[in-house]
């Protein structure tokens, strides 16, 4: 049992990785809610413990705290922006990076390929259901600090994404064009998690995978699949605007 593995830890080893990685103190009495954190809905037994009441709750926390701080941070924008910048920072493949960062990401419950597509879905309801039970055990104001540090030290992130181009399908276009490759996105599978049916799109460059993507919608999967692809590729930054 390690600390690269959160999702594995129990007992003091929780209580310890909970205070070194966000400075609180879980009585034992809690444990079972944080250990249940990284348990998602289909990856348990029908009558086991999972995240999704946690998500839940961790989610509405997050957005309350989220939409104050960008309230604060452009006091001169409209509703319609700071929906929108709401939006982009509360996605699931932003939020799997801040789980990333925070190091609380768990081992899978399978290694299948599902589980592999599912991981920034899996990655982001970890980290609303760890919040939801930071708020439940620690108190909201306990949570709200939390995210608003982690906010503060991604200022320059969120300035960037205020004036980025986030049509991510635009830009691995714009690239495949400028270096005569072709570029194809393919609906390749559908998969429930959590009552949900995602699509799954992977993106080709001239007839080679190079990423997959996986949401609701059709198009928001594309733009995924093109994300992971700039990154994969280390093209991303040619392409800002």
């Amino acid at each position: 049992m390690t600390n690269n593995n959160p999702s594995e830890l129990k007992g003091n080893a929780l209580k310890k990785f909970l205070r070194r990685q966000f400075g609180i103190r879980v009585p034992a009495r809690s444990l079972p809610l944080f250990e249940s954190a990284w348990h998602t809905k289909t990856s348990v037994p029908k009558d086991a413990p999972n995240n999704e009441r946690l998500s839940f709750l961790g989610e509405n926390v997050l957005d309350s705290v989220l939409v104050g701080f960008l309230y604060e941070k452009f006091p001169f924008m409209d509703s319609a922006f700071l929906e929108e910048m709401r939006n982009r920072i509360a996605h699931h493949a932003r939020l799997s990076r801040m789980a990333q960062r925070l190091q609380i990401t768990g081992r899978s419950a399978s290694n299948d390929e599902n589980a592999l597509l599912l991981r920034d879905h899996i990655n982001s309801d970890i980290l609303k259901a760890l919040i939801g039970a930071i708020s439940l055990c620690n108190g909201y104001d306990t949570a709200a600090r939390l995210i608003q540090k982690q906010l503060k030290q991604q200022e320059q992130t969120i300035k960037d994404v205020a004036s980025d181009n986030t049509n991510y399908k635009g830009k691995i276009m714009a690239w495949g064009q400028r270096n005569k490759a072709e570029v194809r996105f393919k609906l390749t599978k559908e998969i429930m998690y959590n009552g949900k049916n995602l699509h799954v799109v992977s993106l080709y460059i001239n007839n080679e995978w190079v990423a997959n993507g996986c949401d609701i919608l059709v198009k928001n999967a594309e733009q995924h699949a093109s994300l992971n692809a700039l990154e994969s590729l280390s093209i991303n930054n040619e392409y800002e605007q």
